[in-house]
């Protein structure tokens, strides 16, 4: 369990230094894609201990991942956390989400040589249709900010 120590140690330093700029988080819902990733499980420590330590407001985090490689299993304690949402869902297709989303980060997407051979398609699929799916319904929301994390393995 040392490595889930190095990383709730490295979410802390962030959302301590981000704290300032992070007040407009407060009260604001974030849909991340890849939630149960690499990047994706970092931003949700984040985000929970601005909830916990920083914002005057908690923001509400909708994370979205389909599990191929990611662990059901969260850290931090996100599973119990009110303020978290996790949806079993797969960003190639249009995503079942009602509720006013203000901010999207697009961190799905495979990310190991070993899984773009095993997954090429989906690879593609969840870098290309996941953000055109995700744009989508940031067009049918008042969409503060998008972010898109990816690689050179998107193209092939």
């Amino acid at each position: 369990m040392r490595s889930v120590h190095i990383i709730e140690e490295d979410t802390k330093t962030i959302a301590t230094a981000i704290a300032p700029e992070a007040q407009e988080l407060a009260g604001k819902t974030i849909l991340i894609s890849g939630g149960a990733g690499f990047l994706g499980r970092y931003f949700l420590g984040v985000f929970r201990h601005l909830n916990q330590h920083v914002l005057e407001k908690p923001c509400r985090v909708i994370s979205v991942d389909n599990y191929i490689t990611g662990e059901r299993d969260g850290v931090f304690g996100v599973n119990e956390d009110p303020q978290v949402l996790s949806l079993w869902a797969d960003v190639t297709a249009p995503l079942p989400v009602r509720e006013p989303i203000h901010y999207i980060i697009h961190a799905a997407g495979l990310a190991s040589p070993v899984y773009y051979q095993k997954y090429p398609l989906e690879t593609i699929e969840s870098a290309v249709m996941g953000a055109k799916n995700l744009l989508e319904l940031g067009k049918r929301n008042d969409l503060k900010g998008f972010l898109l994390f990816s690689s050179s393995e998107i193209y092939g």
